[in-house]
């Protein structure tokens, strides 16, 4: 059998004249195709590994959508001690969640605002004592009611300590239950992101 030979593109114009200067065009177009085609693919994929590192840095703003100021990504010294004491209180509306419809999503993002020894030894917990399954099972909803204002215990550099007091007030069927919680909880101010957009990681939970 013969072997397929290459031409060169001198030899494609002698054999076929306008048609063979027309194969030698789309060769290199499909080969400049390829080209784009790898580098945009080495982009995507790229992009897509940026993104999940480092994640996109997030403005803060109110509920009219103005930006409520000028945030230093890098350092999370910028917050205020209001921020910090809303950032608690966001995650405990999730970690106190008794609401059985939403009690696994509620969950899951307060194990997100958890540093990772602090997210592995609560994971341990839940696990062992079954404790997302029984509250799925409850039939109950439940909102928290902060009973005074957080107070900062104190502040050193990123980290501070906040303490909350109030009630998880849960609901199944007429019947209304509350349940007081005294919390302190310690936090570490990180870079606002898509992968943090509170700004914030619960470094320690203490029951006062």
């Amino acid at each position: 059998m013969e072997q397929p030979t290459q031409l060169s593109e001198k030899e494609l114009l002698n054999m076929h004249g306008p048609t063979g200067g027309l194969v030698i065009r789309l060769q290199r177009y499909a080969l400049l195709g390829w080209m784009l085609a790898g580098v945009l693919l080495f982009v995507l994929v790229a992009y897509v590994f940026l993104d999940k590192v480092f994640g996109t840095p997030v403005l803060a703003v109110n509920e009219e959508g103005q930006v409520l100021g000028h945030f230093e990504y890098l350092s999370g010294s910028s917050r205020t001690d209001d921020e910090i004491m809303a950032g608690g209180q966001r995650f405990l509306r999730d970690y106190l969640s008794a609401n059985s419809s939403f009690i696994m999503e509620d969950y899951t993002r307060a194990l997100n605002m958890m540093a990772v020894e602090l997210r592995e030894q609560k994971l341990a917990e839940v696990l062992e004592t079954n404790y997302l399954v029984r509250i799925g099972e409850a039939n109950t909803r439940s909102h928290l009611e902060f009973t005074a204002n957080p107070s900062i215990e104190w502040r050193r550099e990123l980290e501070a300590s906040v303490r909350y007091h109030g009630n998880v007030v849960a609901q199944s069927g007429k019947s209304i239950v509350e349940q007081p919680f005294d919390i302190t909880l310690t936090l570490l101010a990180v870079p606002r992101s898509t992968l943090a957009t509170v700004g914030f990681k619960v470094i320690g939970i203490e029951d006062n």
